[in-house]
């Protein structure tokens, strides 16, 4: 994996190597205003796997164990497993030894001393054996990822769980954009609750989506509990083929970063 890249390319999951999991180097400093993103996927060789698996938490590890196929397993520890690798990176501390607590709705924040690890802000998704990580220093973030499948009913899904605004614009696209419309909406309004940190406590249909360009959605505080910003900005990842994700922050006067092979 390479050095940060400006958000105009794409966005490609990496296979982690055991290069990977060791590397420490300087390209793992936040900067103000950015979001850094990580693509990987999640099923790599039993010798990352391992490595990843030595730094979770005895929690994390009972966790684990509770999926009943291995491969299901496998790719917990290696999704848990990085992100304590990068965000040790990112506050200078082991991974082995990163501490977290759950605020109220559930979101896990960093605890403890180390190079500024409390200002870290950072989210966590995985779908069908593919994962993001977004990092940010100095406020809350959200990430979301989905793999578009087509088994899904979702004309019934958007008016269950979208305001009657967005069904319409999810039904005004053409036959062939209704999926992908359907689940930009998806992942735009779960990125948004996870940098809230609410979750899904709010009911979607009341986090409504408001479309400024092709990239980029916002969501007014009307759905957001007392004390929220006045605008939290999703901003759509340029992910291929049947992938579609988003990273969200409050305000609009932030960008998002990549970190892609070289």
């Amino acid at each position: 994996m390479g050095h940060p890249s400006s958000s105009a390319g794409s966005l490609e999951f990496v296979r982690l190597t055991l290069a990977d999991v060791e590397d420490r180097s300087p390209r793992f400093r936040l900067s103000e205003g950015v979001i850094q993103v990580h693509a990987f996927m999640l099923d790599t060789t039993p010798d990352v796997r391992q490595r990843c698996g030595q730094w979770l938490s005895q929690a994390e590890h009972e966790r684990a164990q509770r999926f009943r196929f291995e491969e299901d397993r496998g790719r917990y520890m290696v999704a848990h497993g990085y992100l304590r690798h990068l965000l040790g990176a990112y506050c200078g501390k082991a991974p082995a030894s990163l501490e977290f607590r759950e605020r109220t709705g559930g979101k896990p924040i960093l605890v403890g001393e180390g190079q500024g690890a409390q200002s870290i802000g950072f989210s966590l998704t995985h779908s069908h054996g593919r994962a993001l990580v977004a990092a940010a220093v100095g406020f809350d973030v959200g990430v979301d990822l989905e793999r578009m499948r087509h088994n899904v009913d979702y004309a019934a899904l958007a008016r269950r769980f979208f305001s009657p605004a967005e069904c319409r614009i999810i039904m005004a696209a053409e036959p062939d954009g209704q999926r992908r419309e359907f689940f930009r909406h998806w992942v735009g309004k779960e990125s948004i609750l996870k940098a809230r940190g609410t979750g899904l406590r709010v009911p979607l249909h009341e986090c409504e989506l408001r479309f400024t360009d092709g990239q980029t959605a916002l969501v007014q505080s009307g759905c957001m509990p007392a004390g929220a910003a006045d605008v939290f900005t999703a901003r759509f990842l340029p992910l291929a083929g049947d992938w579609v994700g988003a990273v969200a922050a409050e305000g609009t006067e932030w960008r998002w970063a990549s970190s892609s092979p070289t």
